[in-house]
């Protein structure tokens, strides 16, 4: 279970802890219409077992 902050604290994130739920939280490389499927790639976990939230930057980097 990780509750680091070496990926962005989103509202799933700030849930899961709310609730002490385990989660593992992966960053992965954005892949065009890649979805779930490149999601799970990046940890090597089932396609079904991942939840995938989107973090936007603009180009200066800001959140």
């Amino acid at each position: 279970m990780s509750h680091g902050t070496d990926y962005p604290v989103t509202q799933a994130v700030r849930f899961l802890k709310e609730k002490d739920i385990p989660f593992e939280g992966h960053l992965y490389r954005y892949e065009e219409h890649g979805g779930t499927a490149a999601a799970a790639a990046a940890p090597n976990a089932p396609e079904h077992e991942v939840i995938k939230t989107l973090v936007m930057e603009d180009e200066r980097g800001r959140v």
